[in-house]
């Protein structure tokens, strides 16, 4: 449950989001309400029916792809910069196949 909540912001995105809802007084409460159901022995995350689905998660969030996207893509601009590249260098490429990039000069 630690995993799921540890920090006051992680409440406030889960009850934006409709989640959870809040009835404690403030976001702090519940952060530490969820961080000692984790320290606790009686909700074992690895041994219950969720173990599966916590090891994908924690296997995705690991993974190369996963690292790339949050720190090359974490913008839509970022996104949008590769492709218009990926764009550009293709378009580049069907003008002018044959030339490779070489420059002739034509001479009068």
């Amino acid at each position: 449950m630690s995993r799921l909540i540890s920090q006051p912001r992680d409440v406030t995105f889960l009850c934006s989001d409709g989640i959870i809802t809040n009835f404690f007084q403030n976001d702090q409460s519940v952060a530490s309400l969820f961080n000692a159901l984790g320290r606790s022995d009686l909700i074992n995350v690895r041994d219950s029916h969720l173990s599966k689905h916590v090891k994908e998660v924690e296997s995705y969030y690991s993974s190369n792809w996963a690292t790339m996207m949050r720190n090359h893509f974490s913008s839509p601009w970022s996104f949008l910069a590769v492709f218009s590249a990926a764009f550009a260098r293709y378009c580049w490429r069907i003008c002018d196949p044959g030339q490779r990039g070489e420059v002739h000069l034509v001479s009068t």
